[in-house]
């Protein structure tokens, strides 16, 4: 038989998962061209209590962080924390939109808007069709919990 539950928003706020929180420091590199030549970022989240799909949200996120430019030299930091605070999950596209935000913010600093110099050096540096972003060309990710250090 099946079951209905309905929830105010109060419930709803305390039982629910949250997006994850996180902190991004990005740095961006370029030469007098405009050609990137690498990109540098840590990411550090609040994973709440549990993983839950943590791993898979700091994966995508690593994955999108140079975004849809090509990147001969990427170095991509992901850090999970186990807190006190709420439960925690992925939503609304497993955490691109902050790796956009931030990366968007850089990248407008690197190649300040002056007429369509910001455009052209942005389509010069796009992935080229069938190029995979730097993360799927590289080694596995090395994951690492409390428990596997070395005494």
């Amino acid at each position: 038989m099946p079951v209905k539950i309905v929830l105010d928003r109060e419930e709803t706020l305390r039982v629910g998962t949250k997006n994850i929180p996180s902190r991004w420091i990005m740095k961006i590199g370029a030469d007098a061209d405009g050609k990137l030549l690498f990109v540098k970022a840590k990411l550090l989240a609040d994973a709440g209590p549990y993983t839950s799909l943590t791993v898979r949200v700091l994966d995508q996120a690593v994955i999108f962080a140079t975004g849809p430019y090509e990147v001969p030299n990427a170095r991509i930091e992901a850090i999970a924390a186990f807190t006190n605070n709420a439960n925690t999950s992925a939503m609304r596209g497993f955490r691109h939109q902050p790796g956009c935000s931030a990366r968007g913010i850089v990248t407008r600093r690197t190649f300040p808007h002056n007429g369509n110099r910001s455009f052209e050096l942005r389509r010069r540096n796009v992935l080229a069709v069938g190029r995979r972003p730097w993360r799927a060309r590289s080694s596995p990710p090395a994951w690492h919990t409390g428990n596997d250090r070395q005494s």
